[in-house]
């Protein structure tokens, strides 16, 4: 292995010191899961003795520099200044240390991290990813660098029962009346008042905390970690710093003799009076100005009340004030980021004044102040992993939603507590942006212009900032309440596109996966952008906001209609206008461009030309054969449209058949048949179903496609085209296509990282899938049956499963659109771990042709789902095509075998060259009648008459044909 090696050195000529980094192999006790691809032992009593070092963050302080694994397997070097979490009495006690730093080069990478004598724990958000460093095995002798972690499977969810706050009904009142919230895009205020406030933090811990950790200097250490990443995000996003007060007689060791009760009955609400009394009674209500309590398990977390930060208990049963708020884990320990981030920051953010912002469900009348989030959302106020069946990712992201940033600054602008220093630094300053208006079903990209007197290097948060006051469970196309769009990390980039632009470039708008989706009804959609500076020192740092109103027309979409162009003639790039040129989008001019790496780097074809639907260009340059990306962007406006473009040459007149021949815009019963230019040629064109010899023709074409309409519902087509060049009919190029299947019920797993369907083996369909996708479409994977014939089916995971899956297969045997019809649900294994095998009978009197199979893996533990439609926790599932054909009556042979008589009154044979081994007959249903071992004559004398099927086995190979009793 190649050895990776992490060095610090001190600034001021200082050598380098040794490696405190070493790879490693994961091993010990108690591992954690983790994506963690690389191992690292560290040299923790070197890096603390270089740490010791460091100083305060200060403008004529000198950083200490260190290098950091990163997820990529590289090392980084930081530079990194002191900024304890934890008062210096305590920090000195215990050798606590607490750090902050930037990348060298790079000062968007920055890191927060913690170290004590036990371990060393870290947060870095690094190309738009927050990573983290930590020890995963109990003895902390081996580190990883991973991603946020997900949820594992059986892992409960953690529970926030905090109540909304009332304060902000006069808000949704003039939300209500169609009013934005007060912070318009030139009132900074109260995202960056210019003051960095300093919070005295109270904790204390149950005994069973410090147990789990071995003690109150190892208590004292997990708290350092845990505060620094609660920091490391309240720093960024308010300005705000905690600094835990020395209070070790709030640090308890004994389960029985703490003040606080048993976790299941603490998590109903007593933590919350018992932590306010114990504040209140051992070091008095002006000793501190948040209160929190850490539990060890229960799986839940209560602020007390959203907006309590500074206001003192009314008396002795007030539960809802400063030193109320507890968290609390379900499963591992009050440890890690899913702890420190995903409960300590999510509770903590209550206290200081931040509503709930998901919106898979609404908090009651009027505390519904910041449901903004499509599902769990995403971030930390959010519910990411929690939901179940809504969850926009199995975690929360270690960042604040634009709506959370607006509540807390509003909070403490109120409160009269904590310290305050004013900042030098100045804000980023948002020039105004324009509202626009743009067409239904139409992709859009919106762009901030922020500048920053200093010069510091920002970044950018593009959320939509729209209240939802309906539960949004899904984004989809129709939607009129909430968010379409999910919050994504702070990026670099000024703009953002709505989708991804390679979703769009993978011709969807839609994309229920990633929580993104147009709007193809008309609505009004609101956006934030929310801009960090970033400064060096993290005590500096200030915010800016940003809003812009997008209106959604009634016309649309704006549309690529082009799909060809010519690299020998000047071709035209042609769009559907759709209206845009006139009021309300008043789009009098597009700018067009094009890729040809798959939206890498972008050459214009021209700046600006009028918005009329076809403007003509040269592609010489571009070779025959290839595909490019041409985008059509409104020039004073925010939306686009592109289309992937193949590029060929015109072809001559010489008889030749014209080239690329294809359909595309294929639908139920509608197709485009389009072909590659012949030079001063008309055309002909044929078609008719696959299975019928009549032609429909078609003459007299001059364009160089055609629109076919009344076609059949999942049928097979045979299209010739010709060109006719002087009155003489060339070759033909033909093609073949199917029309658009049915429209089948959607049908999912809302778990993404376990049991997931690896392969499906059935009649010729050898399928192997990687994704953790709830659903996967394998529409284009076929596989040809016979009706009448009997199949065996396996399906198998490489991801996990358990006693309690189970496999079910539906066949839309009559091909109406659905898999409600007897018969159709043609396999249920039992339920076992992978994997799952069982035998499909094709009817007979299945409809010859292409048709629908869906596999449902799913687990039986936790929301279980065994019909074809909606969605189950656990499990996947997948659809493939089947192509279905009719066995003769007088088949008699299969294979390698013979049965005779066909039809048989009585005695059947089975004939080979090989022995057979067994005989087995099965009605139209799939039920096994008869079966006989070691003998090539079976006696159907006894069964009624009517039609069989009958599987012979030879020298391990199955044959199944169909016999008739008379």
């Amino acid at each position: 292995m190649k050895k990776i090696f992490a060095v610090l050195s001190l600034c001021g000529g200082i050598a380098l010191a040794s490696a405190q980094w070493s790879p490693t192999t994961l091993k010990g006790t108690d591992l954690k899961e983790t994506k963690s691809k690389k191992f690292y032992s560290l040299d923790l009593d070197l890096i603390r003795d270089q740490l010791s070092n460091a100083q305060a963050m200060g403008r004529n302080n000198k950083p200490t520099f260190i290098d950091l694994p990163t997820l990529d397997g590289k090392t980084e070097r930081f530079e990194v200044y002191s900024l304890p979490v934890v008062e210096k009495s305590l920090a000195d006690r215990y050798q606590l240390g607490s750090y902050v730093g930037t990348k060298v080069g790079e000062p968007t990478v920055w890191v927060r991290f913690s170290v004590s004598p036990y371990d060393l724990q870290s947060m870095m958000f690094k190309d738009g990813q927050y990573e983290f460093i930590e020890p995963l095995d109990k003895e902390k002798t081996v580190y990883g660098v991973f991603p946020k972690t997900e949820k594992q499977k059986g892992e409960s969810a953690f529970s926030c029962t905090t109540n909304e706050s009332p304060i902000s009904k006069h808000q949704i009142d003039q939300l209500a009346k169609g009013a934005d919230f007060s912070n318009s895009v030139t009132d900074f205020s109260k995202t960056s008042d210019k003051k960095y406030r300093t919070y005295r933090l109270a904790i204390s811990v149950i005994g069973e905390y410090t147990q789990y950790f071995g003690g109150i200097p190892q208590a004292f250490a997990a708290i350092n970690a845990t505060v620094t990443r609660v920091n490391g995000v309240f720093e960024k996003d308010f300005a705000i710093h905690l600094d835990v007060q020395d209070f070790p007689q709030l640090i308890y060791t004994n389960p029985s003799t703490d003040p606080y009760s048993n976790a299941n009955v603490g998590i109903g609400g007593t933590w919350n009076l018992e932590l306010q009394q114990t504040l209140t009674s051992v070091i008095g209500n002006n000793a501190y100005d948040i209160g929190h309590l850490f539990g060890r398990t229960g799986g839940s977390g209560n602020a007390g009340d959203v907006g309590n930060v500074c206001r003192n208990p009314s008396g002795n049963l007030d539960a809802n004030s400063k030193g109320a708020a507890f968290s609390t884990p379900k499963t591992g320990g009050p440890e890690g980021e899913r702890f420190d981030i995903d409960l300590v920051a999510h509770e903590m953010g209550h206290q200081f004044g931040a509503d709930h912002t998901y919106s898979f469900d609404i908090q009651a009348a009027p505390n519904q102040t910041a449901h903004m989030e499509p599902g769990s959302g995403s971030t930390i106020m959010g519910y990411g992993g929690i939901s179940i069946f809504d969850n926009v990712q199995n975690y929360s992201d270690s960042y604040f939603h634009t709506r959370s940033v607006e509540q807390v600054q509003d909070y403490v602008n109120s409160q009269p507590c904590g310290n305050s220093k004013t900042i030098d630094n100045s804000p980023p300053v948002v020039a105004v942006l324009q509202n626009k208006t743009i067409p239904k079903g139409t992709a859009f990209v919106l762009k901030a212009d922020a500048s920053d007197a200093e010069n510091d290097p920002l970044t950018y948060s593009w959320e939509e900032y729209d209240l939802a006051t309906a539960p949004v469970k899904s984004v989809t196309d129709n939607n009129t309440n909430g968010a379409k769009f999910r919050s994504l990390p702070p990026s670099g980039l000024p703009y953002r596109y709505f989708p991804k632009l390679g979703t769009v470039m993978g011709g969807s708008l839609s994309n229920a996966a990633d929580w993104e989706s147009v709007s193809n009804v008309a609505r009004t959609m609101n956006f934030r952008v929310l801009v960090r500076d970033n400064n060096p020192d993290v005590t500096q740092q200030q915010t800016a906001f940003g809003s812009q109103t997008i209106t959604v027309g009634n016309d649309g979409p704006f549309k690529m209609t082009a799909s060809k162009v010519y690299n020998n003639v000047s071709s035209p790039i042609t769009w559907d206008v759709v209206n845009t040129h006139i009021a309300p989008y008043n789009v009098s001019n597009v700018k067009i461009d094009y890729s040809v790496d798959q939206g890498l780097t972008w050459s214009v074809l021209t700046n600006s030309t009028p918005n009329d639907g076809s403007e003509s260009f040269d592609f010489s340059a571009i070779t025959s054969n290839s595909q490019i990306i041409v985008r059509v962007s409104a020039v004073d406006n925010v939306f686009y449209a592109l289309g992937n473009i193949a590029v060929s040459s015109v072809g001559a007149c010489d008889g030749s058949a014209p080239t690329n021949l294809l359909a595309a815009d294929i639908t139920q019963t509608t197709a485009t048949v389009d072909w590659d230019l012949v030079a001063g040629a008309s055309y002909t064109l044929r078609y008719k179903r696959s299975s019928e010899n009549n032609w429909t023709v078609i003459n007299n074409i001059n364009t160089n496609h055609y629109d076919l309409s009344q076609l059949e519902i999942n049928r097979s087509y045979d299209v010739d085209v010709a060109a006719i060049c002087s009155g003489t009919t060339g070759a033909y190029a033909g093609l073949r296509f199917f029309t658009g299947a049915h429209s089948y019920c959607t049908a999912e797993s809302t778990y993404l990282s376990s049991e997931k369907i690896a392969n499906v083996t059935f009649a010729d369909i050898n399928n192997n899938s990687a994704s953790n996708a709830g659903y996967e479409d394998f529409s284009n994977v076929i596989g040809n049956v016979t009706a009448g014939r009997i199949y065996n089916f396996t399906a198998s995971s490489t991801t996990g499963s358990s006693d309690f899956d189970q496999v079910i297969v539906w066949i839309d045997l009559n091909q109406d659109g659905d898999f409600d019809d007897a018969g159709e649900k043609v396999l249920t294994t039992s339920y076992k771990t992978s994997p799952w095998t069982g035998v499909v009978t094709i009817p007979a009197t299945a409809v010859a042709g292409r048709t629908k199979m869906r596999v449902r893996l799913y687990g039986a533990i936790s929301n279980p789902n065994t019909t074809p439609c909606g969605a189950s926790y656990y499990g996947q599932v997948e659809d493939y095509t089947l192509n279905i054909g009719q066995l003769g009556v007088s088949d008699i042979s299969s294979g390698s075998l013979r049965y005779y008589p066909n039809p048989v009154t009585d005695i059947l044979r089975v004939t080979s060259d090989k022995k057979v081994q067994q005989i087995s007959v099965y009605n139209s249903a799939g039920q096994l009648l008869q079966e006989i071992s070691n003998s090539n004559v079976i006696d159907l004398s006894r069964l009624s008459s009517g039609v069989y099927f009958v599987k012979a086995s030879v020298e391990g190979k199955t044959e199944t044909a169909k016999v008739i009793k008379k």
